[in-house]
């Protein structure tokens, strides 16, 4: 993705020079007080796309927003991931991340949630530097408690899988970062709610591709286990299509292999198999691309921006099924 991928090399440099600067801020108070700046800074420096920042960055700047000023507010919105990730690899007890040693795994527990309330303080620092309009406040405190709640209902395994999908990624990931950029620069509301439509399909469908993936995801391509997913016993929009369309039978198998302590790869090829048979990933790739169709047809009421660009982008990336096993 060209537009993300050189917005990520300026976001990062941008990144990385706060954290030096802070580092060497609290360095002062004590010799090792800088500590969790340097795991922040190494953790973010581990990988991500960056796509909520860049999302913020285009559509403030398509509106006339001053591109350093919306360079150092889109920092706000990988600091807050940062925090997030960090404390939901506590929360699942994952050993890895990226690749590499989770926070607590290369640390401890005590260490990895500090480091996680740091990675927040640093994201209010710079969000309110100067102080936002009050309807930007309430949007920024908004998509803060909304995911805060999906991931709640995500990690006690909420039967809702459309209000999670909704709360941790369409308005997260896709919907906040658009309207915080666009209530920045003072854009009408009736494009800015035409905007959040769009991104909301846009948000639903990359994550039923995200959760296609971690069920059908080729893994020497995606770089992640296909199945993890199933072994967290994640309760996912494919797990609920699949309870709907399954006959009695097929249901009891799932359930016989779903209660297991441990599910094994036999176990796992074995939920692949029964989702294939009633043509799961099929119906999902057509609700995923029904939704970027859409999509597309709705960014054509809006006179063209840069940020349209970018969209394009990750529409693309959406519909590209070739991490998908056939």
């Amino acid at each position: 993705m060209k537009n993300i991928s050189s917005f990520k090399k300026e976001c990062d440099g941008a990144l990385i020079e706060f954290l030096q600067k802070k580092e060497t801020e609290l360095s002062t108070m004590s010799n090792d007080a800088s500590i969790l700046i340097r795991i922040i800074s190494s953790f973010i420096q581990n990988g991500g796309k960056r796509i909520r920042p860049a999302l913020y960055y285009f559509a403030s700047t398509s509106y006339g927003i001053d591109k350093n000023e919306a360079m150092r507010l889109s920092l706000t919105f990988e600091l807050f991931q940062t925090f997030c990730l960090i404390h939901d690899d506590i929360i699942d007890q994952s050993p890895l991340r990226r690749g590499n040693k989770t926070v607590h795994s290369q640390y401890n527990i005590p260490t990895a949630i500090l480091a996680g309330d740091m990675a927040l303080m640093l994201a209010d620092e710079i969000f309110f530097e100067k102080p936002p309009s009050a309807s930007v406040k309430q949007t920024y405190d908004t998509f803060k408690q909304e995911v805060l709640l999906g991931e709640y209902l995500d990690s006690t395994n909420h039967p809702d899988v459309e209000t999670i999908m909704d709360l941790k990624t369409a308005r997260y990931t896709f919907i906040r970062p658009v309207e915080l950029g666009l209530q920045t620069a003072q854009v009408d509301q009736k494009i800015i709610d035409t905007w959040k439509h769009i991104m909301y399909q846009i948000g639903i469908a990359f994550q039923l591709k995200d959760d296609l993936t971690g069920v059908y995801g080729i893994e020497v391509i995606t770089g992640k286990s296909s199945d993890s997913d199933l072994q967290e016993k994640k309760n996912t929009y494919l797990i609920e299509l699949f309870k709907q369309n399954a006959s009695t039978d097929q249901l009891k198998v799932f359930n016989n292999l779903f209660k297991k302590k441990k599910l094994k790869s036999g176990d796992c090829d074995q939920i692949r198999s029964l989702f294939t048979q009633c043509t799961i990933p099929t119906l999902v790739q057509a609700e995923i691309i029904q939704k970027v169709n859409n999509s597309k047809e709705s960014l054509h009421s809006i006179p063209y921006v840069k940020l349209h660009d970018l969209v394009e982008e990750v529409l693309a990336h959406i519909v590209d099924f070739g991490m998908i096993m056939t």
